[in-house]
């Protein structure tokens, strides 16, 4: 199965995990936090926002499409109803066994390895695409781990 890892489990990278599956593709997410949401996290380690902060967005502009919010829900929503939205749809939407949370990417290259023969695209020429990728992480204890995948998503 074509592998692609997902650098970040915000609404970029949530939204591109469940588009890989509905392909038939299968993501690695790697996020950072302990929980899916990206800024809106309320319990991120980088969290610079406060809790009484909305969106510029309203819920009709800010949703997904295969997620829409509940009637009930303020037409501007707090940062924390944001972040549990979000988080619902990583836990809904998206298959939990895809998410390596406390994990920090460190680096990604380009590896010479053609033995994939996975990936279904073909380059300008027509020759099958076999460029894979080498992430490299540290897990939550700090470990440093890397894995070859066939694609790479910086969200």
């Amino acid at each position: 199965m074509v592998e692609v890892a997902v650098i970040g489990a915000g609404a970029a990278g949530l939204v591109a995990s469940r588009q890989l599956l509905r392909c038939g593709l299968r993501p690695c997410v790697f996020e950072s936090n302990r929980l899916a949401g990206g800024a809106w996290n309320a319990a991120g380690t980088s969290n610079k926002m406060w809790d009484n902060l909305t969106p510029n967005l309203s819920k009709y502009t800010c949703v997904f499409s295969d997620s829409l919010w509940p009637e009930s829900s303020p037409t501007f929503v707090s940062r924390l109803e944001l972040h549990q939205y979000l988080e619902n749809y990583a836990t809904t939407l998206v298959d939990p066994d895809c998410f390596r949370y406390g994990c920090t990417v460190t680096n990604v290259k380009r590896t010479s390895s053609n033995q994939s023969n996975n990936w279904p695209l073909t380059t300008n020429n027509g020759g099958p695409f076999q460029q894979r990728f080498q992430v490299e992480w540290a897990d939550h204890h700090g470990k440093a781990q890397s894995k070859e995948f066939d694609g790479v998503i910086v969200a």
